[in-house]
């Protein structure tokens, strides 16, 4: 039997699909239920969904539609990371040398998130380091690159950041399975590792593969503020090669409901083994099953090019935007006319066009040198908090710029507004016009 208990009470549930990704940092639910039930839940009250009395999840509720009959309420409910999604900071917090659990710690209590189970040893934060203007979330992951290690959220709700699980001791043992999936894959394979540090800080890792073509090079780059010597340079292109030197080999399995399980748990089918990287669990009138996933590639270290498009990107101060080759020995410049020695804080690739910000201008690239400019209103108008705002474009500095991977037509930048202070939103819903705003 599956059931919610919602705010402190317990209801019975229907078409439960449960869903965990180590590499998305998601965990959501999506239940349904009697009708009548919608007076007595709110959003934001907690969530704990079981079956048979052990938790599969545990959360809070998201969002509250009217379904299909007979059970006519659907309700969204996510995992605790979704507040350090939704979390932004403006001011500057800077490391003197504290250890990355400390700054861990500072980012969870700043998203309000309770329960945490952080084991990244006694990594420290070089001094000087900062963040500002991004998310709690954005900050985490940048001390998950420097630790190596995976955020996620727990079946109990905890919020873990841990490295990979390789114990080799068994969680769970598949025995029974009604299907499996394996896919092998050499599309993320790379032979050779470049690694970007601060004051000309290079480090190179390289090995035969023999899985790629004779004489091919593919090489994976990563550069970060994070990496401040030779020898974590080193360490890093030593691990980026162990990555991504071999074939992905995914193994994903169908079994009889496991509700005990969690990301990172050890699995092991007869001589493989590995940790959880996709857990879903799916449950209706019929039966309960759990879809497992296991040997997903998706580390922590930013800027990696593992999607199978063949460029390396750079933005720069002064110069503006460069392209490379996958080997990343040759970099041709794509500025154009439009950003000629421009100083460009950020780019962006959303899978159809390259995207750049200069601090006053948003521009949509086809990756070869041709940009076209956006619009951005001169005014905007922000009520928050009964306050009426007149936000200037001329007070704006634009900071940085994504791509909503649920909607792809949807595209955000991050400006700061020097008159009020404030941290704001530009978004555009036609990749053109950036008419919309919100202040954080």
């Amino acid at each position: 039997m599956i059931e919610a208990v919602i705010g402190g009470d317990t209801y019975s549930v229907a078409n439960v699909d449960v869903k965990y990704s180590v590499c998305k940092h998601k965990g959501s639910a999506l239940f349904e239920m009697d009708f009548r039930e919608l007076s007595n839940i709110n959003t934001f009250d907690t969530v704990v969904i079981s079956a048979d009395g052990t938790t599969m999840f545990t959360g809070f509720v998201d969002s509250i539609e009217y379904g299909n009959f007979p059970y006519s309420l659907s309700i969204t409910a996510v995992s605790q990371l979704v507040k350090a999604e939704r979390t932004w900071f403006a001011r500057e917090y800077i490391s003197s040398g504290q250890s990355a659990a400390s700054w861990i710690g500072t980012f969870m209590g700043l998203a309000q998130i309770s329960g945490t189970d952080v084991s990244v040893g006694a990594t420290i934060v070089y001094e000087g380091h900062s963040w500002s203007f991004s998310t709690c979330m954005e900050a985490i992951l940048n001390l998950c690159q420097l630790t190596n290690s995976r955020l996620y959220s727990t079946r109990t709700g905890t919020v873990a950041v841990k490295p990979t699980n390789t114990s080799g001791v068994a969680d769970y043992t598949v025995t029974n399975y009604e299907s499996l999936d394996i896919v092998f894959s050499t599309a993320v394979t790379r032979n050779k590792a470049r690694v970007f540090g601060t004051d000309g800080i290079m480090a190179e890792a390289s090995g035969a593969n023999s899985y790629l073509v004779a004489g091919e090079e593919r090489t994976i780059a990563i550069s970060s503020g994070l990496i401040r010597t030779q020898a974590t340079a080193a360490r890093i292109a030593s691990e980026l090669m162990a990555n991504f030197n071999v074939p992905m080999q995914l193994y994903s399995f169908t079994v009889e409901g496991q509700p005990q399980l969690s990301l990172n748990d050890y699995i092991v089918y007869g001589s493989v083994g590995g940790a959880i990287t996709s857990l879903r669990h799916l449950y209706n009138d019929e039966k309960f099953i759990t879809e497992i996933t296991i040997g997903e590639i998706c580390p922590s270290f930013f800027g990696i090019d593992i999607i199978g498009y063949p460029y390396l990107y750079l933005s720069t101060v002064s110069n503006g935007v460069w392209k490379s080759s996958e080997d990343g020995l040759v970099w041709t410049d794509i500025s154009g006319a439009t950003l000629a020695g421009a100083t460009v804080p950020a780019i962006h690739w959303d899978g159809i066009y390259l995207w750049a910000i200069t601090s006053t201008g948003v521009y949509r690239g086809n990756g070869e040198g041709t940009w076209t400019s956006c619009n951005i209103l001169s005014t905007y108008y922000v009520t928050k908090a009964h306050i009426d705002y007149v936000i200037e474009k001329a007070n704006l500095e634009l900071i940085d710029i994504i791509s909503n991977y649920s909607n792809s037509s949807r595209i955000y930048v991050l400006a700061y507004d020097s008159v009020y202070q404030k941290t704001l939103v530009l978004f555009s819903d036609d990749k053109s016009n950036f008419n919309r705003i919100f202040m954080v």
